[in-house]
């Protein structure tokens, strides 16, 4: 059977390029994926509870291609390559949520490609504002994501001496409020709008 582990907020699970025979499943909590690109370490996946990570290594074998962090105390399920071929043989609902998981992962990480791949700042932190607002709370005024403005330019590599002209800019055509802890986008349409015709 899988045993557990706790972790603490900012405990590593594993570090890119750590060869590993085990997963970990999110039980409570949430851990951060994240990647060094182009010298920046750069999220390219938020994880909730139900979630996984580390089955790279599990199923393909090799170093792991990302980073994991825990982003508050969490417990996870260790799942090891024998335990898991064991669940996928015996248990078809288990294979159907490992697809399931996998197909959101390669979803995510074309996302997150997709967002780096963009270098104009504005453009980066407008498309990582879309993909938070996927998950966001709806509101009658809008879209409210939990985050910061900051969050989001470190999670595409945004340098802070620009994020100050993009969040005046954001600010300026009303696409976006700034609120105590996290951010309203009043509407979703508009942003891809913006990033569609490629500027303000």
């Amino acid at each position: 059977m899988p045993g557990g582990r706790d972790f603490g907020a900012g405990d590593v699970l594993f570090s890119e390029g750590d060869e590993s025979d085990a997963m970990f499943v999110i039980q409570s909590g949430g851990v951060r994926l994240h990647k060094a690109i182009d010298g920046q370490d750069t999220t390219v996946a938020e994880l909730a509870p139900g979630d996984f990570c580390g089955e790279v290594s599990v199923v393909l074998g090799g170093p792991q291609p990302v980073s994991a962090t825990a982003t508050a105390p969490t417990k996870c399920l260790v799942v090891n390559a024998d335990t898991l071929e064991q669940m996928v043989t015996s248990e078809a609902a288990i294979t159907v949520s490992l697809i399931q998981g996998l197909a959101r992962r390669v979803r995510t990480m074309q996302n997150a490609l997709e967002v780096l791949a963009r270098r104009d700042s504005q453009a980066r932190i407008v498309m990582a504002l879309i993909r938070h607002c996927e998950n966001g709370e709806q509101r009658p005024d809008g879209v409210w994501i939990p985050r910061r403005l900051t969050d989001l330019a470190k999670e595409v590599a945004v340098p802070k001496a620009e994020l100050g002209e993009v969040s005046k800019q954001l600010l300026k055509l009303k696409l976006l409020r700034s609120e105590r802890n996290g951010i309203l986008v009043p509407e979703v349409s508009r942003l891809y709008d913006l990033v569609k015709s490629g500027g303000g």
